[in-house]
């Protein structure tokens, strides 16, 4: 169903958005201007959109609706692409197809389907998907797990076609940076309290006992440590990340939400081992 750029009457002129109808029954009134009253505008809208199959109208543009309820809310966001977090290395953008472009388009309409004011992809546009350049894959690795649409440098649409697709959070320890980060500060604390409560000269006499030969693996069990604890912390939570995310992916419905509690669980256990772990350290290094 075409639109009306122009529809006009005694009260004024406004554009009807009626490629909506077939998808969800619903009209757009864009008023371009009021000659007489705006109620008798929308009216005359209303009138031509129901005999056009229209179930439910919305209106906005150049007047006052302070007398009318807000349906839709538009908010306009942008960024500027440097401040963008950089996409995995496995994730890619591929161009919709003459072969991909039904699919594209089905995939596009289930999932804005509910979504308030969303434009739906026509039959005509379908036809136009591969050689337009805007419709857009995202793969990650061998699967399919986005679909897109980019006008210039407009992003016009995003959705995930799997459960949790895209820039998965993860915990901030499942990061290398953030515990290696954790486990400098663990290893400057250990020896500042060691050096405050037995003096500069009491705590290196530390790394002889119990006699002088030990001096060379004291020093390197302690500078093995911080290794050691940012990759004992890193790897369990990567990796709890990692089954989590895969599970998720296997069997959507229930075990997402069950991996989750394990997932707090297990978060806490890694948070006491890590502080347990220092303690004996504080008190090693402490320890006349």
């Amino acid at each position: 169903m075409k639109d009306i750029p122009v529809f006009s009457c005694p009260d004024g002129i406004a554009t009807l958005i009626l490629r909506e109808v077939p998808f969800r029954g619903e009209g757009y009134i864009l008023v371009r201007g009021v000659f007489g009253t705006l109620e008798g505008l929308l009216a005359e809208c209303a009138g031509f959109c129901r005999a056009a199959g229209a179930e439910r109208l919305f209106a906005a543009g150049e007047a006052d609706f302070s007398g009318y309820p807000a349906a839709i809310r538009i908010l306009g966001r942008s960024a500027p692409r440097e401040s963008l977090l950089p996409a995995p290395e496995a994730v890619r953008l591929v161009p919709v197809t003459q072969e991909t472009a039904a699919d594209w388009a089905r995939e596009y309409n289930a999932r804005f389907r509910a979504v308030p004011a969303a434009e739906s992809c026509s039959p005509a546009e379908e036809r136009a998907l591969a050689a337009g350049g805007e419709a857009l894959w995202t793969w990650d690795g061998a699967e399919r797990i986005g679909l897109g649409r980019v006008r210039g440098s407009e992003l016009l649409a995003v959705a995930a076609l799997l459960p949790g697709a895209g820039e998965v959070f993860t915990v901030p320890t499942a990061t290398l940076s953030v515990t290696a980060g954790l486990a400098i500060i663990a290893f400057c604390m250990t020896h500042t309290v060691g050096i405050q409560r037995r003096g500069l000269g009491g705590y290196l006499k530390s790394f002889i006992k119990p006699f002088l030969l030990m001096l060379p693996l004291n020093l390197i069990e302690q500078i093995v440590r911080p290794f050691s604890l940012a990759l004992r912390l890193y790897g369990n939570l990567y990796g709890e990340e990692m089954v989590t995310h895969e599970l998720g992916n296997l069997f959507p419905l229930v075990l997402p939400l069950l991996m989750q509690v394990l997932s707090l669980l297990f978060c806490l256990i890694q948070a006491v081992v890590f502080t347990m772990l220092l303690s004996i350290y504080i008190e090693e290094a402490i320890e006349e």
